[in-house]
């Protein structure tokens, strides 16, 4: 029996595990490269942990690759509005 996974959940799955090993790597103390790469790993995974995160577990890939695309404008959209609206509001 063939009960394969929606790629939307394996994807989901896939990103909470490298948000945990993206931890790990910034808890060792003992080389900056590796922490730094950790960091990186975050920084990459967080956003699209938020996209997918919104994204319906039950989406097939073109339904995922819609949904990708439209939080990806709306995060690229928030991140635009705040540093053009952060020099305004900070005087």
């Amino acid at each position: 029996m063939n009960t394969k996974q929606p790629f939307a959940a394996r994807a989901h799955l896939v990103l909470i595990g490298l948000l945990g090993l993206s931890f790990v790597l910034l808890m060792q103390q003992y080389n900056k490269g590796v922490y730094q790469a950790g960091f990186l790993l975050l920084i990459v995974t967080r956003p699209a942990q938020i996209i997918f995160g919104n994204i319906p577990s039950t989406a097939a890939f073109k339904q995922t690759l819609r949904y990708l695309i439209i939080g990806i404008v709306i995060l690229g959209g928030v991140f635009v509005l705040g540093i053009v609206l952060t020099p305004t509001l900070v005087i």
